[in-house]
This record gives C-alpha cells, sequence and structure tokens, in this order.
C-alpha cells in the first residue's frame, strides 16, 4: 500500500497540521490529494479540540500547482462539466476555506506556483521562506488564474505586471506587497525532506491563534476584506 498523500499530525494542542506529501511530484495536486486536503479541513474545523489548522509541503516545494499529468476531476464538489466547471468548483472550495471557523496558516517553502499559489492565498495567514517562488507561470501559455489573488494582495500595478508576465515573486516581495505576512531566512526554514515536527510554527504566534476569539476575529476579517474588495469594484 502506498503512502498516503496528506500526512496528518497536531505539534502542539490545538493545532491540526496537514503536510502534503507528493515531494517527487513537488505537491502537484491531483485528485487524492485535492480531497484529502479537504476531507481533513472540514474534519479539522468542526473538531472543538482544534483551533488553528496548518498546511505545508514536503520535500523541497509547498506545491507546484495542478496535476497535470493525471485526470483531473471535480473532487471537492460536484459540478457540471460545461463550459467554465474547472474554475467555478476550485474557487468555490477557495472560498469555502475563507468560511472556515478556524484560522488557516499557510507554511509555504521552494515552488508555490499556479493552484499552489491558490491554495496559500486561501489561507488566512501565510510564512514563507525568503526564497520561495511564487506566481502563476500558466498565464503564459494557457490561462489566466482561477482565483485572481493577485489583484486583491499585489496592489493593480504589481498585479499587471504578475498577470501578464507569469513571473514569480520571492518570499521577501511576497512580504513586501502583501501577499505573505512574514519571510523566514533559508536557513530557518529547513527544506521538508523529512517531516519535523520540531518546526511547526513561527516563534510564539499559535498561542494566539488558538484563543477562542481568534475564529470569531478572522471571520470578521474575512468578511470586511470581501466587503472592501467589493465597494473597490463597484466604484466608478
Amino acid at each position: 500500500m502506498g503512502e498516503s498523500v496528506l500526512l496528518l499530525d497536531d505539534p502542539e494542542k490545538g493545532v491540526r497540521r496537514l503536510t502534503m506529501n507528493r515531494p517527487k511530484k513537488h505537491n502537484a495536486l491531483n485528485d487524492d490529494l485535492r480531497l484529502a486536503i479537504f476531507d481533513a479541513l472540514r474534519e479539522a474545523d468542526s473538531d472543538s479540540e482544534v483551533s488553528v489548522i496548518v498546511i505545508r509541503g514536503s520535500g523541497p516545494s509547498f506545491c507546484s500547482g495542478y496535476d497535470l499529468s493525471s485526470a483531473n476531476n471535480p473532487v471537492e464538489r460536484s459540478s457540471a462539466t460545461t463550459d467554465g466547471w474547472w474554475s467555478r468548483h476550485v474557487v468555490s472550495n477557495w472560498f469555502e476555506m475563507w468560511d472556515m471557523s478556524k484560522p488557516i496558516v499557510g507554511q509555504v517553502h521552494g515552488y508555490c506556483l499556479a493552484g499552489g499559489s491558490e491554495l496559500a492565498a486561501a489561507c488566512d495567514l501565510l510564512y514563507v521562506a525568503e526564497d520561495a517562488q511564487i506566481g502563476y507561470p500558466p498565464v503564459r501559455l494557457m490561462s489566466p488564474p482561477d482565483m485572481q489573488w493577485q489583484t486583491w494582495y499585489l496592489g493593480f500595478r504589481k498585479a499587471m505586471e504578475a498577470l501578464l508576465t507569469g513571473d514569480a515573486i520571492t518570499g521577501i516581495e511576497a512580504v513586501t506587497s502583501g501577499f505573505a505576512n512574514k519571510a523566514f531566512p533559508v536557513r530557518a526554514y529547513p527544506v521538508l525532506a523529512q517531516v519535523s515536527p520540531s518546526y511547526s510554527k513561527p516563534k510564539g504566534r499559535f498561542p494566539h491563534y488558538t484563543h477562542p476569539s481568534a475564529t470569531q476575529y478572522c471571520y470578521c476579517v474575512r468578511l470586511a476584506c470581501i466587503r472592501r474588495a467589493a465597494s473597490v469594484r463597484s466604484e466608478p
């Protein structure tokens, strides 16, 4: 029996950690992995013993995007496979992450590309390695992003550049642009060739996330951001 595509553990009280485990594929999102992620997220969100959820990747990368070497089906939610079905169903689930009551923290290193960048964008908080590579290269030959996080997080000019070129930004640039919360030096952010519970969080931060009121704050901030984005789009 093969190794699980998603590893689960609780590195400390109140913390549920999801580790994508397809290192040879740079944790590319195939049907099995996508289904496992959302099953685990829903379970953690409904677990009264869990206060915060962490998502990371094993091996040299966080996530290289959708696995184009295998068939991709609407595994997270059923969707009519008509024009636009792919974008509708994946964006629906990224928004589902925002609707969850528990804060979701992304831990990004190495490549964070295409669908992987959308997964990172759907996290409430994002901590990155300084040399991480974050972007959406498929705009060069395939399609625009399914969830266009660039316009939300990077500002108009940077977003336009990212969407027209497909170039990646580093972890440091991601923090400067507003996509990530904090970048860590490579030496303090080890490549996760082996899953180690010794590096589970930025120091001294989780106690605040696990406070009972954190889920309420998290939901209010999400709602405020969505309303602000809607108002900006409606302005003449």
